[in-house]
Order: structure tokens, then sequence, then C-alpha cells
């Protein structure tokens, strides 16, 4: 715990808004069912442009036969190219209103949300998006511009979000610690022109590496679904300290619970 001065504002000189813990919260098959928001995609983009159902999960299968990730919106783009069809124009809005008609959220994720918006607490979005500057279907804006569609789809884009470019979200939050708390991104600021400062750092999140390179003041959740047959390779194997493993969204309350109380404990201490 920081026992010096606390300062007030920022490097850039803005006031400085405290928080004793930040709560990220996973989007792809943690909070969001990420095969139903592409079967939505699908649907949508045959609907809107030239390219077929067909050509899309033919490159999913593709791209998991390959063990690639597959940026959507960056296949979309890429195959566009030239027709004057994009996703921005053409495709998303009719993505974001469909998906808003259905349940697009994981079993048990709204728990999670209903209960940090009942006791007042900060929850973010925190998602992972895929690119590659050496393939052109594969660009970060692209990939970025997924998940944020997502999140928006899903009826989430309220809350604050942030889009991560590695898969080792633990070691990309370490970055933003300093001595006297996270200082988190602006996309996350609580209001504008401010800075958000947390004590702690909570990640639930499906996929054990997204926890690599953590330090101790960022505790971990790492949520399985709770159909064992859902579960994929990047949802198991070993856990660094300061994770606990739980199984479906009730479970991962108790542990959000547990660890805020724990921490607030020790804030104290």
């Amino acid at each position: 715990m920081y026992s010096g001065e606390m300062p007030i504002r920022d490097a850039r000189g803005r006031r400085i808004i405290r928080i004793p813990e930040a709560i990220f919260f996973d989007v792809d098959r943690c909070a969001l069912d990420t095969m139903k928001a592409f079967d939505v995609a699908v649907d949508v983009t045959a609907f809107n442009t030239p390219m077929t159902g067909k050509q899309l999960r033919d490159e999913y299968e593709r791209a998991k036969r390959a063990k690639e990730s597959y940026n959507v919106v960056g296949f979309i783009n890429h195959t566009l190219e030239g027709t004057g069809y994009t996703w921005a124009d053409d495709v998303e809005p009719d993505f974001v209103e469909r998906g808003r008609r259905q349940d697009l959220l994981m079993k048990g994720a709204r728990k999670i949300i209903d209960y940090a918006a009942h006791e007042g607490l900060f929850l973010a979005m925190f998602t992972y998006g895929a690119s590659s500057p050496d393939r052109n279907d594969q660009k970060w804006s692209d990939a970025k511009q997924w998940q944020l569609a997502k999140i928006e789809a899903a009826g989430l884009g309220a809350l604050p979000s942030y889009v991560c470019n590695r898969r080792e979200k633990g070691a990309k939050i370490s970055k933003w610690h300093e001595k006297d708390g996270f200082y988190l991104p602006d996309t996350m600021s609580i209001e504008p022109d401010t800075q958000t400062v947390a004590t702690r750092v909570i990640l639930l999140d499906d996929k054990t590496d997204s926890f690599s390179g953590k330090i101790d003041e960022i505790d971990g959740i790492r949520v399985s679904p709770s159909d064992e047959a859902n579960q994929m390779d990047f949802q198991k194997g070993e856990l660094p300290p300061g994770v606990v493993a739980v199984q479906g969204m009730t479970e991962a309350l108790g542990a959000l619970k547990t660890a805020i109380a724990y921490g607030r404990h020790r804030q104290q201490g």
C-alpha cells in the first residue's frame, strides 16, 4: 500500500479521481458469446454486401485449422476492397441493431454487470484485438473496430472499454501501475478530462495467457464456461499466483465479491 502523499493531478495537469478497484471484464467467450456474434456478422454481411456467408465461414474454418486469430472486420474490408462497400458503412450499423435485438451475452454474464452497477463499482470491458502488421486483412484499426462493435451490439456500449493489442493483458495492465496506483487509459476515465487511478485491478478472463505478466496488485479470476464441451485450449493451463480458477459466472461472482472484500481490507491495513 502506498503511504506517501497522493498527487491530486497527473503529469498533464488533470484532476485525479481515485477508486479502490477497477474490474476489467473480458469480452470474447467471457462476457460475450463470440460465435453468436459471429453468426450475426455473417448474416448482415451477406445481406448488405456482395460477400457470401460461405466466404466468412470458410475463412473461419481455415483460421481455426491454422490456429490463427480471425480478424473478422479485417477480412471483410480486405475482401470488399475496390467494391465501394465497407464494414463501417454497410455492415456495422445493421450488426449492432440486430445484435441488440438478441442476447449476445454469455450465460450468467449479466450477473457480473448488474452486481457492479448495483454496488456502484467501476466495471470496464477489456478485450484483445488480433492484428498483424504483415497482413492487409489483419489491420489493427479493423481489429479494434470489430471488438468495439461487439461491445455495442451486446448493449454494453455505455461501459468504459479498452481494446488491448496483446494477449498478455496482465503485462499490459502492469505497465499502467505507478507507486500510487493504476493510471487507467483515457477511454476508462470516469469524467472527461480527468485521470482515473485505481488502487487495485481485478481481471475476469477465460484465457490463461491473459494473466501472464501480471503484478501482485492485479487479482485474477479465470472463468471457464459452465459447459465443459465449450472449453478451448487457451482456457486451460497453469495459472500464475493470485489467479483463482472458477467455472461459470455464479462462481465468478462469488470470487469477485471475495477479491473486492479482501483487497479493501488490505488497503485499510
